[in-house]
């Protein structure tokens, strides 16, 4: 879980949110959102932004920042300085979410799970007469959507890992398998049973 789950910074500018060590959830909400989208606006806004070949004189793997050495395939396409503090900066944040997500453990992080929308693509679909049925069918249901996600987002995060991408897939395979099982259950018992399941993960 430590994988998928340890920093943020903001947008473009390189101005560090300072999150507590025990962030709010809507911090978590936040940083979960960012995690998976992010990637894909930093990309759309580097195309827009940047020159597609480097600028005069200008050699990327000379102006890689120390420690910043492990990151060296994503920073090395760097065409200029600007460039280069961008995509430093994406690491910045990048490590950031991760770190907002660590700090909020698993239960709030499962739960910031409910803001994104593409997790409950599924769920509204998924049949079934019984608990078991409706939970894999909506697992699955919600598990193909995020693996379909997860194969945008990990090629362009830098710290995006093969083991991150298939934990993210099996924790939404359970968190969609208890939310899709539990739409057949008198409410009463459907608080219930989200909260043993979540106990479970």
């Amino acid at each position: 879980m430590e994988n998928a789950l340890t920093t943020m910074k903001q947008d473009f500018e390189r101005n560090p949110v300072n999150y507590s060590s025990d962030p709010s959830f809507m911090d978590t909400v936040g940083a979960s959102l960012a995690y998976k989208y992010n990637p894909i606006k930093d990309f759309m806004v580097e195309q827009e932004r940047f020159p597609k070949f480097s600028e005069k004189d200008f050699i990327a793997k000379d102006h890689i920042p120390k420690g910043y050495e492990p990151y060296y395939s994503t920073l090395i396409r760097a065409t200029n300085t600007d460039h280069m503090d961008f995509l430093v900066n994406q690491v910045d944040r990048s490590m950031e979410y991760r770190e907002v997500l660590a700090q909020s453990g698993l239960g709030a992080s499962l739960a910031a799970e409910l803001f994104d929308p593409v997790n409950l693509l599924a769920i509204p679909f998924a049949g079934g007469s019984t608990f078991a049925a409706r939970f894999i069918r909506s697992g699955l249901g919600v598990s193909s959507v995020v693996a379909a996600q997860e194969a945008i987002r990990h090629p362009l995060d830098p710290l995006s890992t093969t083991s991150e991408v298939a934990l993210n897939i099996g924790s939404s395979f359970m968190l969609g398998g208890v939310l899709g099982g539990a739409t057949g259950i008198p409410a009463a018992r459907r608080a219930g049973a989200i909260q043993s399941a979540s106990k479970e993960i």
